[in-house]
C-alpha cells in the first residue's frame, strides 16, 4: 500500500504482516518488529561517507542560505531513525510520503518539499537519492538538478541515458551520477 492511499506506515506495515500466521502473539510481536527492531539503530545503518558528508553539507547551506532536508519513501519514523543514527540536526526538514500523502517520483511530494523549505514552486533545487525511477525520474520531471548516488562509480560523471533508465534533460537541468553524497557540494560550488 502507498503513502497515496492514505493509509498510516503503522496500519500498513499491520495489514502486510497480520498474513504471517502468528495467532495471538501478533500484536505483541508486531509492536516490537514496528517500534524496535525497524526503527533502533541496529536495523540501520550509514555509509562510511555519510556523517562527514552532511556536516560539510551542514555547513555549506549555512553559509549559503539554502535549506537541506530529507524527502523520502518512508513513514512516520523516519525521523526517530535519523535521530538514531545521530544525522536529525543536519536537516532543516524531513518530509516523508506519508505526511505528502504521496510518493516519489510523484511531483506532490517534491513541491511538499519545496513549501517545506520554504520556496516557491517554481524553485530549482538539488535532489539526490539512489534509485533512477524515484529520485531522478522525478527530480528531472520538477527541472531540478538530479543526482544518483551510485556506489559502482568511481568519480562524478554526467548521467547518461540508458536502455535501463531514458530520460531526457532540458535547459539548464543537471543530471550527475555520484560514488556517494561527499560529492555533492562540490557540484553546488560549480
Amino acid at each position: 500500500m502507498t503513502a497515496a492511499a492514505g493509509i498510516g506506515g503503522r496500519l500498513s506495515w499491520k495489514a502486510l504482516w497480520q498474513v504471517s500466521g502468528l495467532g495471538t502473539s501478533f500484536e505483541a510481536v508486531f509492536d516490537d518488529l514496528y517500534t524496535n527492531v525497524f526503527c533502533g539503530e541496529d536495523a540501520w545503518e550509514l555509509l562510511p561517507n555519510t556523517a562527514t558528508s552532511l556536516e560539510s553539507l551542514r555547513s555549506w547551506c549555512s553559509a549559503n542560505d539554502c535549506q537541506l532536508g530529507v524527502m523520502s519513501n518512508m513513514d512516520s519514523r523516519l525521523s526517530t531513525i535519523l535521530q538514531s543514527l545521530g544525522i536529525l540536526d543536519k536537516f532543516d526538514f524531513v518530509l516523508t510520503s506519508y505526511e505528502a500523502r504521496a510518493d516519489k517520483p510523484s511531483p506532490v511530494i517534491f513541491k511538499k518539499a519545496l513549501e517545506k523549505a520554504g520556496l516557491p514552486p517554481s524553485s530549482h533545487a538539488l535532489h539526490c537519492g539512489d534509485s533512477f525511477k524515484r529520485d531522478v525520474a522525478g527530480a528531472i520531471f520538477m527541472n531540478w538538478t538530479a543526482v544518483l548516488v551510485d556506489g559502482r562509480v568511481d568519480e562524478v560523471k554526467p548521467l547518461e541515458p540508458t536502455e535501463d533508465c531514458n530520460f531526457s534533460v532540458h535547459g539548464d537541468v543537471l543530471a550527475m551520477r555520484v560514488p556517494h553524497i561527499g560529492h555533492i557540494e562540490g557540484l553546488l560550488a560549480g
